[in-house]
């Protein structure tokens, strides 16, 4: 909560809305997809699916290569 009040300042003190939502989203890893912002189970879906692709991929190759040698 330490940046909410740094950004809860700069609001304060002026800064355009637009610097300060630049800042929040860079801080918070907020991910856009043409102009939407993805919501943070879609975020999970997509790395879990990633990373049991990628581990098909490799336990594919490791039996291939298995195969070959054999």
């Amino acid at each position: 909560h330490t940046m909410r009040g740094a950004l809860e300042e700069m609001k304060i003190s002026g800064f355009p809305e637009e610097v300060i939502k630049a800042i929040r989203d860079s801080i918070d890893c907020n991910i856009y997809f043409f102009e939407k912002e993805v919501a943070s189970g879609t975020k999970y879906l997509v790395l879990a699916a990633a990373i049991a692709a990628f581990a098909g991929i490799y336990i594919l190759m490791n039996i291939l290569l298995e195969k070959k040698r054999s």
